[in-house]
């Protein structure tokens, strides 16, 4: 892939990103986006002598597919109103760590032992997963009071957070079969029964790619005993950045872990 068509990808990756501010260079009296593909500057381990790695190729390889289908999905729509075609995967994060400009995640506060311990269990939510916030069929807000609406706010809230907490329980209990698979998948490739890597095959029978497959594989090798932890009211992100100090936590204090455990202790209450 040429620099200028990293450069014009680029572009129109930030125009579907809704980011307007980029870092440029001056070539020649012209701005242009700065051609240091690779921010540590190491050549170390290319295929092609380019800077970047096998997965970092495999990412602009995604890049070019996502918008050759993306132009093709926009003829389809300006010649006959519809499309068949399904957008591929667009791996913008893993892009914008290509071009040195990646998003500043928000930090999270870090927090240890019993400190942590008692924050996750302000999270913890009932195992009764409702996701349906009904709406009124009128509402006449110059007669509602704020006492009126109240109830219907904090009974929204509740079953946001119920599906923040189903999402984690939904990812450790996949990472289970995932796991599973993957000792298959190990077992039929030494065997000779399968040629492609692990990403490969799963990215072409499952649609998920093997990044994030990691993620979910590894927290719930960590988690997925822990009962309480299905139901902690926590986004995914949240819970991989915290990842290391719960896992520490659930290994240094038995106590807390039996907690989290579901073994009853009125110490933990």
């Amino acid at each position: 892939m040429t620099q200028a068509a990293v450069t014009q990808a680029a572009k129109r990756c930030f125009r579907y990103a809704g980011i307007m501010t980029l870092n440029t260079v001056r070539v020649n009296g012209m701005s242009t986006v700065s051609d240091n593909l690779n921010p540590s500057g190491s050549n170390s381990g290319s295929p092609s002598g380019n800077g970047l790695s096998v997965s970092q190729l495999q990412t602009l390889d995604e890049v070019d597919e996502y918008f050759e289908t993306g132009k093709k999905v926009t003829n389809d729509m300006r010649q006959q109103g519809f499309t068949d075609r399904v957008l591929p995967k667009y791996p913008i994060t893993e892009f914008l760590n290509i071009l040195g400009l990646s998003k500043k995640s928000k930090e999270v506060e870090t927090l240890r032992g019993v400190e942590l311990h008692e924050y996750l269990k302000n999270k913890l939510v009932s195992g009764d997963f409702i996701y349906e916030i009904s709406v009124p069929e009128t509402v006449n807000s110059s007669n509602a009071t704020l006492g009126d609406a109240l109830p219907y706010l904090k009974e929204g809230y509740k079953i946001m957070q119920n599906i923040n907490a189903k999402t984690i329980h939904s990812i450790l209990n996949y990472g289970v079969w995932l796991n599973i698979a993957f000792h298959i998948f190990e077992c039929n490739k030494g065997a000779g029964l399968v040629k492609c890597s692990w990403g490969n095959w799963l990215k072409q029978n499952v649609g998920l790619s093997d990044s994030y497959a990691r993620q979910y594989r590894e927290l719930s090798t960590k988690f997925s005993r822990y009962k309480k932890i299905h139901y902690v009211s926590i986004t995914f992100t949240e819970l991989w950045k915290r990842k290391l100090e719960i896992y520490d936590m659930l290994n240094s204090d038995e106590t807390i872990a039996k907690f989290w455990m579901g073994i009853e202790n009125n110490q933990t209450q």
